[in-house]
């Protein structure tokens, strides 16, 4: 098995990896993700092969079996946090024929090798909490988890209280 950077030529190879992925996340949480769509997976992998993210691929002979898409992601210091730079892994794919025989290692291990190359301190990702086989295989491979996100959904059918002005000379009845 190879890991090299995608190509265009890659496109269809990347398509077909992430329709998989995204009908995993619209079957488990439909009213975020869409459903599978070809031709905007065509276009948006056309975008990113063009613009300034990393894409590598596993392959073997000519198969791509897997990808990864990441980020290095540059933040300034702030009040709050320090300067940081991270990899920040967008999409990590794995052909369901070959799972759990070291492809999805051998690409976390390529992201962790490009992140040292391009200066990062460190490389993220998140997982949607439906995905619990990824949350195994993320943690097996030295990740652990730094933050978490709480989603509390809104019912628009009900009227809200309005909140009062506090705008100086503000007039509260």
């Amino acid at each position: 098995m190879t890991i090299r950077r995608a190509e265009s030529t890659d496109r269809e190879a990347l398509v077909n990896l992430g329709l998989s992925i995204q009908a995993l996340h619209a079957e488990n949480l439909p009213e975020i993700f869409v459903a599978p769509d070809r031709d905007a997976l065509a276009e948006f992998f056309d975008g990113v092969l063009a613009g300034d993210s990393h894409v590598l691929v596993a392959e073997h002979g000519t198969t791509v079996l897997g990808y990864v898409f990441a980020d290095l992601v540059a933040r300034g210091a702030t009040a709050f946090k320090h300067a940081s730079t991270v990899l920040y892994i967008q999409h990590i794919a794995v052909s369901p024929a070959v799972q759990r025989q070291g492809v999805g290692a051998r690409l976390m291990n390529a992201a962790a090798s490009l992140g040292r190359e391009l200066g990062a301190s460190a490389v993220r990702l998140d997982s949607w909490s439906f995905n619990t086989d990824a949350h195994e295989f993320f943690a097996a491979h030295g990740y652990s988890p730094i933050n978490i996100v709480f989603e509390h959904a809104l019912d628009h059918r009900s009227q809200p209280e309005p909140i009062p002005s506090t705008a100086p000379g503000a007039v509260s009845g």
